[in-house]
Order: structure tokens, then C-alpha cells, then sequence
């Protein structure tokens, strides 16, 4: 019998930590099970004759979670999700502010509080502004459709994790 204590990735709330522990423990091999969301870890007593930790993680992984089983992983593979999500917002900012900008010049002018745009300017914006928003939907919000994909295809239910709108990566402070 062997008692480990792994890093949880994928987890966003404490359903998210029930749901890992009570597929864990009906795997053959796993004895004890006690996953802490608060620190976001599983520490597994399992016989290593009948499963392993790559077991363990795969059944979880259908779900969206995986057991982080080596630390050099863990601290590139945050650093990997910072810098996708870097990536995305900034890519998104400046459609953002723009979309503003004209949105703001089209109702001013309504008003009378600014010259008015020209016609065919106000056309081509009303097909670029839907374009751009497609572009946040569905490259910066992908992970939700992702998750959503995983729900569908494996016949679970759709979780919180799939409905976060902004998923914040967090940051390893182990050393």
C-alpha cells in the first residue's frame, strides 16, 4: 500500500473536489481518498499492484481534472496557462476598446453630441463589431466551450467549471 499526496489541476470549486473523490474511490486498487480543494491536492492511498498514479489520473481526466503527477510539469504548465491567457487578453483589449469607441460615436451622435457617422462607415461597422466579438467568443472563451464538448461527449453533466466565464490560472507558490 503506498500513500502519495498529488496536485489537482482542473479543479475551480468544492462540488469539483467531491466529484474527483467519489471517482477515485471507486476505482480497484484506491483504499483512501481525501481531496482538499482549499489546497488542491488528493492524498490517495492506492495498492500499487492494481493501479498506478497515471491510472488514477486518466479516469479523472474525461472529467476535466488530472492528477499532477511530476512538479517540473506543474510549475510549466502554469506558466504555459498564464501566458495563453496573457495572449488571449491582450488580443482582446484593444478589440474591446475600439468596439467602445465606436459604439460610443454611433450613440452620441444620436443625441447630437457628435458629427454623425457616415453611412456606409456605420454599415461596415455594423458587420465588423459582430466579427470582432465572434473573434472573443470564440478564441478568448474557447475553455468554455471545451469543457461544455467534454460534458456532452461523456454523458456527465455540465459542472461549474464549465460555466465560469473568466478562467483564472492559478499560480504554484511551491517551491
Amino acid at each position: 500500500m503506498k500513500k502519495e499526496t498529488y496536485k489537482i489541476q482542473g479543479m475551480h470549486c468544492a462540488s469539483c473536489a467531491s466529484i474527483i473523490e467519489k471517482t477515485l474511490t471507486k476505482i480497484e486498487g484506491a483504499h483512501m481518498v481525501e481531496v482538499n480543494y482549499g489546497t488542491e491536492t488528493a492524498k490517495i492511498s492506492y495498492d500499487e499492484t492494481k493501479t498506478s498514479p497515471h491510472n488514477l489520473s486518466g479516469e479523472i481526466e474525461p472529467l476535466g481534472y488530472s492528477l499532477i503527477v511530476e512538479e517540473n510539469h506543474s510549475k510549466h504548465s502554469d506558466a504555459s496557462d498564464i501566458h495563453d491567457m496573457r495572449v488571449k487578453v491582450f488580443s482582446a483589449i484593444p478589440l474591446a476598446v475600439f468596439s467602445i469607441f465606436i459604439m460610443s460615436w454611433e450613440i452620441l451622435s444620436q443625441f447630437g453630441m457628435s458629427p454623425e457617422m457616415p453611412p456606409i462607415w456605420e454599415e461596415f461597422f455594423h458587420h465588423l463589431l459582430p466579427l470582432m466579438a465572434t473573434y472573443v467568443l470564440f478564441v478568448v472563451g474557447n475553455h468554455i466551450f471545451l469543457a461544455s464538448t467534454v460534458s456532452c461527449v461523456t454523458g456527465r453533466r455540465i459542472w461549474i467549471h464549465s460555466l465560469v466565464s473568466v478562467h483564472q490560472p492559478r499560480i504554484s507558490t511551491a517551491s
